[in-house]
């Protein structure tokens, strides 16, 4: 009998993938919790495995596909097996979009009697590229769902140029990491009451802490530990900077759980390590090279992108002197960026001399922290 493999949440904020690559092909022998995509959510690039044994029967979608949550990504039987799509539509509509009549405009309702919109994803993919509005499309499939025939049909008069923009160009749709990072940015810009305050950091001792710990145990410490090791403490003494806002309480984390800005292929991405407070700074610094090889290997999993309740970004690393990061609206009221340390003439005990002096700035939700912290 077949089984039907629906997209699972694969992360707090997910909602959708887009497929990277197959692992998989229709005829092929799964075990269970084999992988049999990559595919990319709006953090970063994950593996998703099947719970379920047996003969490949159906792919919910191609190569640069959207598979929404709960929808049909993959389907498993016996050999010789036969499953079609077309035939699961109507008997279980959660494998397709169902978006309230009411979030359509009124005068354009759609599906039957002025209900759901129902589309598989390769449908709604070829809407985005039509610039068709599914809302305005009739549906002639089973049950009322809109068949590709229906949105070339509602593309074939729709006239006009779909860009406002009168300047030669070429145009590239974002990818799912790409929106994200976008939405998360506009979402930090107008919700959140960004507040910073930035010192410039003598970083003799903390070298030469480190200098000093890399001879004791022999092995490569990086520097964003040993910051984030004088960093944790202060979490845990103020409280209010390892929170954030819920409606109108706000909620104070009993976990420090440190997220690491790391540069991807497409987009800055935030892995979590947990109960950071728990980790010697070897520890930290281990889990910080790890963490970024999985980032740059898109081999992240989906629990190492969540459940932060702060962060950190070594901006430094990429030659920055001055500036800071926004706040990651999801979850956090506070982000510490470092930048990077520059040979500076300084007055120490009445003499100039030349200290790495680095600009350290905290970018805060005002909701939560204030001057009296």
């Amino acid at each position: 009998m077949a089984q039907v493999f629906r997209l699972p949440r694969l992360g707090d904020s997910m909602a959708e993938i887009t497929i990277q690559e197959w692992r998989i092909a229709v005829g092929d022998t799964i075990a269970a919790d084999d992988v049999i995509c990559d595919a990319e959510t709006t953090k970063a690039v994950v593996e998703v495995p099947c719970p379920y044994a047996g003969t490949v029967l159906y792919l919910g979608g191609e190569v640069g596909d959207i598979v929404e949550l709960n929808e049909v990504l993959l389907v498993v039987g016996e050999a010789g097996e036969a499953w079609s799509p077309d035939e699961e539509a109507p008997a279980a509509p959660a494998a397709v979009e169902e978006t309230p009549a009411a979030a359509a405009p009124a005068a354009a309702p759609t599906g039957s009697a002025g209900g759901p919109i129902k589309a598989t994803p390769k449908v709604r993919k070829l809407a985005r590229e039509l610039g068709i509005d599914l809302s305005t499309v009739t549906p002639t499939g089973p049950g009322g769902t809109i068949s590709e025939g229906d949105v070339h049909n509602a593309g074939s008069g729709a006239g006009g140029d779909a860009s406002s923009i009168s300047v030669p160009h070429d145009r590239k749709r974002m990818s799912t990491l790409r929106k994200s990072i976008g939405a998360n940015l506009v979402k930090s810009a107008t919700e959140v009451p960004h507040a910073a305050v930035f010192w410039d950091m003598d970083m003799t001792h903390i070298i030469a802490e480190r200098k000093a710990l890399i001879e004791e145990i022999g092995e490569k410490v990086s520097m964003d530990a040993v910051v984030m090791s004088r960093y944790i403490p202060l979490l845990r003494e103020f409280p209010e900077m390892n929170a954030t806002v819920d409606g109108d309480d706000l909620v104070f984390y009993k976990e420090i759980n440190l997220g690491v800005a790391v540069g991807g292929g497409d987009g800055l991405i935030v892995p979590v390590i947990r109960n950071a407070d728990r980790l010697t700074i070897k520890e930290l610094s281990d889990e910080v090279a790890r963490l970024s090889t999985a980032v740059r290997e898109m081999k992240l999993k989906p629990e190492e992108l969540d459940g932060m309740t702060c962060a950190i970004s070594n901006v430094g690393g990429m030659g920055i002197a001055a500036g800071g990061m926004s706040i990651n609206p999801l979850g956090i009221a506070i982000m510490l960026s470092v930048c990077r340390a520059v040979a500076t003439p300084v007055v120490v005990d009445g003499e100039i001399e030349i200290r790495p002096i680095s600009r350290f700035q905290i970018t805060f939700d005002h909701r939560v922290v204030d001057g009296s912290h």
